[in-house]
């Protein structure tokens, strides 16, 4: 994690220069998950865990609307149910391109507003690791990963803090990253529906 925002800080130091040429801004946003449904190809009943944070490119076209590129980090972690008979553990990672927009011209005070955003996500590289646990079976590495992702919020903001409520489902498949059991093999994808609450911050 700390790599992570190291390289967040890097991304935000390169985009300055960007910010005062077109009078952009960038907005760090953290999601916290509180619910949802996920499923993962070849890891039936496991355990799935996911976290992920981004950074995006905001350039207003108007008073209340912007439109936005970002980028996003996503890792996971997919453990077997304890009742099958090879373990596996894969560990997942994906750099995601976001594009979309927001909207922030309903008031609902005079220092607060709400704030709509969608956005669509497209992977742009990816690592995946499978690990027999049980000694059991093969592992494998992923070559490359494919898939797409929406994300819709709604929140409140000051103009540059933000409190926000989102959904967002992700479909991802890491190709060659494969697990093998009962002689058939299955390549890992993922189906990612979650809703939660989140900050953001306006630089």
């Amino acid at each position: 994690m700390r790599t992570i925002f190291i390289g967040l800080a890097w991304v935000l130091l390169a985009l300055m220069p960007l910010q005062s040429a077109w009078g952009s801004q960038a907005k760090l946003r953290i999601l916290i998950p509180v619910g949802g449904e996920d499923t993962a190809t070849g890891f039936d009943n496991g355990t799935v865990g996911t976290s992920g944070i981004g950074i995006t490119l905001i350039n207003p076209i108007s008073q209340d609307t912007r439109v936005g590129a970002g980028y996003t980090y996503f890792r996971g972690r997919l453990v077997d149910a304890p009742e099958n008979q090879e373990q596996y553990v894969a560990v997942l990672t994906a750099h995601m391109l976001s594009l979309g927009g927001e909207y922030s011209g309903i008031s609902l005070t005079q220092d607060f507003s709400l704030v709509l955003g969608v956005y669509v996500d497209f992977p742009i590289s990816g690592l995946g690791t499978v690990d027999s646990a049980s000694n059991n079976g093969p592992s494998s590495d992923a070559t490359g990963v494919s898939g797409s992702g929406g994300f819709a919020s709604i929140g409140i903001t000051n103009g540059r803090w933000e409190i926000l409520g989102y959904y967002q489902q992700t479909e991802l498949t890491f190709h060659g990253l494969t697990v093998s059991r009962d002689s058939e093999t299955e390549e890992v994808a993922l189906n990612l529906q979650s809703f939660g609450i989140g900050l953001g911050y306006l630089f």
